[in-house]
């Protein structure tokens, strides 16, 4: 039974690898590169918003990409992420454009990462818009 487990371990191993998975990947999720994010204009406070980002062009298998939010004071943390160690064929993912949902804000300014990576500002003050698009 203890080599029947070790097998299937070992062929797991490898199917992840096969994948593209590398050392970016854990438990069948992958950190996305983002390129660029929506912080162009200024968001109402008060109210949730939309806040869209762009990741770069993918070489694994694409998978389901979602976007997590965190908030540390003046400070605004997206998880770009994407279920990238299931193959799901073979041809390179496109660049994609992902809605990360923004809780409620007070008027001020918030510094915004992206998987680390520093993008800017967030502006919010009352007349803002509740949604920031990159299509």
């Amino acid at each position: 039974m203890k080599r029947i487990l070790s097998i299937a371990a070992s062929l797991l191993a490898a199917s992840l690898v096969a994948t593209g998975c590398g050392d970016d990947c854990t438990d069948g999720v992958k950190d996305m590169k983002v390129q660029n994010a929506c912080t162009q204009g200024t968001f109402a406070p008060g109210e949730a918003f939309t806040l869209d980002v762009e990741t770069a062009r993918q070489e694994d298998p694409c998978g389901e990409i979602r976007c997590t939010v965190r908030r540390d004071g003046g400070a605004i943390f997206l998880a770009v992420e994407q279920d990238s160690c299931a193959a799901a064929g073979d041809e390179a993912c496109a660049s994609a454009i992902v809605p990360c949902g923004m809780p409620a804000l007070d008027p001020g300014g918030y510094s915004l990462r992206a998987n680390g990576a520093p993008f800017g500002t967030l502006q919010v003050a009352d007349g803002g818009a509740t949604s920031c698009s990159l299509d």
